[in-house]
């Protein structure tokens, strides 16, 4: 019987069965190593995109600050928002406060975080792609 490898723990389970790979899936060890690896991931894409910037900004691509206002120097802040009477700031609920229907987060389940890490490396991935294209 073939044994099953996990890239992401670097080992060789038992079996290739289902259910020792779910044991091993579902494991804290294994879904340390996994999370390890997705960071280190997004840290080398964000370093790529940083040095990318760098270059390009060296080599003349990007003439200014983007954030700069037109005719004056220094970095362009957005005035903050004007609150009415009786609204606190961050939202219906206030700082601190869950907010509704958003109850993944919260729970201790794995699954909207995981959804929301997917959602982050995809965007990451497309980042990428613009800056390659450019």
């Amino acid at each position: 019987m073939p044994k099953y490898y996990c890239d992401y723990c670097d080992t060789y389970l038992t079996h290739d069965s289902p259910s020792v790979r779910k044991t091993h899936c579902t494991g804290r060890k294994h879904k340390d190593n996994v999370k390890f690896y997705y960071q280190k991931w997004m840290e080398e894409q964000a370093q790529h995109l940083i040095d990318a910037t760098t270059a390009a900004f060296k080599a003349g691509k990007i003439a200014n600050n983007p954030f700069a206002q037109p005719g004056k120097g220094g970095v362009a802040i957005p005035p903050p928002a004007q609150l009415t009477m009786g609204q606190r700031p961050g939202g219906p609920g206030g700082p601190g406060m869950m907010p509704p229907g958003d109850v993944g987060y919260y729970t201790g389940s794995n699954t909207k975080i995981d959804d929301d890490l997917k959602y982050r490396l995809l965007i990451s991935l497309d980042a990428r792609k613009e800056v390659s294209r450019k």
